[in-house]
């Protein structure tokens, strides 16, 4: 790419019946599954940037997910929003996910955009996209 500009990118494929989800993560923010105990884990998967090199190989991962995880998706605008100098950081939403873990998507998008107007006291400078999937 020119002007030393580069792009985060996350691509998966999800077989609904088998519970299966394969992923590649070009140096995107790793999504994070949640499961039903409390438990996380990040999918991490896969390179650097897209558009710094030239030859770039990606590695895959694989994961199986259970009935009751959340898939969360996320951009850099929902863990760097910030008031005066301090960011909403992943702790603060991975405390968010845990202590809603069973609630529907809709429910936890709500808290989480409740919970950045109230960080940043209305004044977000990015956006924030989210994507959160449950498994049934």
């Amino acid at each position: 790419m020119e002007g030393h500009r580069f792009v985060t990118f996350f691509y998966a494929q999800r077989d609904g019946p088998a519970r299966r989800l394969s992923y590649v993560n070009a140096g995107h923010n790793p999504p994070i599954v949640l499961h039903r105990d409390g438990s996380h884990h990040r999918l991490k998967e896969g390179g650097c940037v897209l558009g710094v090199f030239c030859d770039q190989t990606f590695a895959s991962g694989i994961i199986h997910l259970q009935p009751s995880d959340r898939l969360v998706l996320f951009s850099d605008g929902v863990t760097e929003a910030s008031n005066t100098g301090e960011e909403f950081g992943e702790q603060r939403l991975l405390e968010l996910l845990e202590a809603n873990r069973t609630s529907t998507p809709a429910e936890i998008k709500n808290k989480i955009l409740n919970a950045l107007t109230h960080f940043t006291r209305s004044n977000c400078h990015d956006d924030a996209t989210l994507l959160i999937l449950a498994v049934s």
